[in-house]
């Protein structure tokens, strides 16, 4: 078994783009609207957001060796911890197998969660997001 704890820093490069448009049959109120006033609210909601910011950043990773070819490992992360805005947190868990192919590489297949939560000191601009999936990889080691 073996545990590494570790700190850096993340690097978060956001972007989001909000485009409003109409399909012919849209009714507010009852009203069907001008096509005028759809261009109209459809340009005053359309925006873009972007954003870049470093994050703070602390971690561990653990390994289990279940035999002579295969592992289980754990690894987390939290960073942010509302630096760069009112609100700014975000994270990582991955869980899976490895299964040594020679003595430095592996394959493996796992689960990788990660979620963000920002809002900036203005409190207008704020992004949240979450990712997870599974995950298949390559792991090259070194000693």
């Amino acid at each position: 078994m073996s545990f590494i704890g570790f700190a850096g820093m993340r690097l978060i490069d956001a972007s989001l783009d909000m485009d409003v448009s109409f399909k012919d049959d849209v009714t507010i109120e009852g009203i069907l609207p001008s096509r005028q006033l759809q261009r109209d609210i459809a340009n005053e909601a359309s925006e873009t957001w972007h954003n870049t910011w470093v994050q703070p950043l602390v971690g561990m990773n653990t390994t289990l060796a279940l035999g002579e070819d295969w592992q289980a490992f754990l690894g987390m992360d939290a960073g942010g911890f509302g630096l760069n805005g009112k609100q700014d947190l975000s994270g990582t868990v991955e869980a899976g197998m490895a299964y040594a192919l020679g003595n430095s590489a592996q394959i493996s297949l796992a689960y990788r969660y990660f979620g963000i939560d920002y809002s900036a000191h203005n409190g207008r601009d704020s992004y949240s997001s979450t990712q997870h999936g599974v995950s298949m990889g390559f792991r090259w080691l070194f000693d």
